[in-house]
């Protein structure tokens, strides 16, 4: 599968990063293919037409009984608040500068440790990170969110797995709005009484459930398998910019402090949600 990567390396141009792997190590195994997961230069999917692509060229240096399939990366993007204590008696900077500072940092740190295939977030790495932008700095309370995108066909009955791959706190599970069998502003919330989600929506301001137990939350691995779900429609905002393709946005806090990823994520800081206050 390597062979596969270097190809990609020398014959395809939006490329940041890649990774192969064997079908006979996917559950359940697919012997005879070799998938790879991309991630572009410039933004976060592939188009189809990309993919086609991609096909045609390692078609060209393709083994015949081998079969490629060119598959998105999965991201784990996270959110980040910080807090910070800094002494402004030790810095010429005033306290819009610093914080700007401290953003920028932590967007340095998403770039140079994170955003690649098989890379974890060590919170003790991203605090330092943040301690170390200015001498003024005293200390920081920084809090992560987890987020993934869930990219569903709309008005077609699907399952969907989603893996935040950590261990998320229950009662932290929040969505974006969709439109469902014919209910505007629906969401994802936890059930009161088991590990299930149900679609709520509001009438007014009465919160009713359209339809109970629609997924199973896995706490300790952070897997969310949601079960014959059919999406009407997706809010603007939610449409991809690059793809055009509508997703609904999935939240959670992590139980510990480290973010993994396997060997086939990524595990991304979402810069447009990066958060920066002075302790007061």
């Amino acid at each position: 599968s390597s062979d596969y990567v270097d190809i990609l390396v020398d014959h395809y141009s939006n490329l940041q990063d890649v990774i192969a792997w064997g079908g006979e190590t996917n559950t359940p195994p697919q012997y005879g293919k070799v998938f790879l997961a991309i991630k572009p230069v410039v933004g976060f999917f592939i188009t189809q037409s990309e993919k086609e692509k991609i096909q045609n060229i390692l078609k060209r240096y393709n083994v015949i009984t081998v079969k490629p399939v060119v598959l998105d990366a999965d991201y784990v993007f996270v959110t980040v608040s910080t807090t910070v204590d800094f002494d402004g008696t030790q810095t010429d900077k005033s306290d819009g500068d610093m914080i700007q500072a401290i953003s920028d940092s932590i967007i340095a740190y998403n770039g140079s440790t994170l955003s690649k295939f098989d890379k974890d977030l060590r919170f003790s790495a991203l605090s330092r990170q943040i301690d170390t932008t200015d001498a003024a700095i005293i200390s920081n309370t920084t809090e992560l969110k987890l987020s993934k995108r869930i990219y569903p066909k709309l008005n077609i009955a699907q399952d969907i797995l989603i893996s935040f791959n950590n261990e998320i706190n229950q009662g932290s599970i929040k969505s974006s709005n969709f439109t469902f069998n014919g209910f505007s502003s629906c969401f994802f919330e936890e059930s009161q009484s088991t590990n299930t989600l149900n679609i709520s929506t509001y009438q007014g301001a009465t919160k009713i459930i359209v339809a109970p137990n629609v997924a199973d939350v896995d706490y300790v691995s952070g897997n969310i398998a949601i079960t014959n779900i059919e999406i009407d429609m997706v809010p603007s905002q939610y449409i991809d910019e690059l793809t055009g393709e509508p997703f609904i946005k999935m939240w959670a806090i992590p139980t510990g402090n480290d973010v993994l990823a396997t060997q086939r994520q990524i595990v991304e800081i979402d810069e447009t949600q990066v958060r920066v206050n002075r302790l007061i």
